[in-house]
């Protein structure tokens, strides 16, 4: 259960985005919720640099669901069973694309960007 996870260090994944609105991984209120206190010990926007920690320690990393569909990281990532964590509002992360205004026009840019949303958006389902 989720309780078991408390005595791991934990990592965890920055969002960036433009809006410079606050933003709090949803783990955290929920361990708040259950009295709780645990905090990451390395936060970071680049996935990979937290598989690798992650891989090479016993760190525990909370990411979305969708991560688990990627081929590189599919293996490293366990659905954590517990009914804290089953999908509910409260706890849902906004995904974000983040570009630059200079690429705005750029037909290349705008198709990756169709892509992106496309194939992400099949992925979160």
């Amino acid at each position: 259960m989720l309780k078991d996870t408390v005595d791991y260090p934990m990592i965890g994944i920055v969002v960036e985005e433009d809006q410079y609105r606050s933003f709090s991984a949803p783990i955290l209120q929920i361990y708040k919720d259950m009295m709780l206190e645990n905090r990451p010990i390395l936060r970071s926007s680049q996935t990979q640099v937290l598989v690798d920690v992650m891989a090479e320690s016993d760190a525990i990393l909370f990411g979305t669901n969708s991560v688990r569909a990627l081929r590189s990281y599919g293996e490293k990532f366990v659905q954590l069973p517990s009914k804290e964590l089953d999908e509910q509002d409260a706890f849902s992360v906004p995904a974000y694309l983040i570009h630059h205004q200079r690429s705005a026009n750029s037909a290349a840019h705008q198709w990756m960007q169709e892509i992106l949303i496309e194939e992400l958006t099949e992925l979160l389902r």
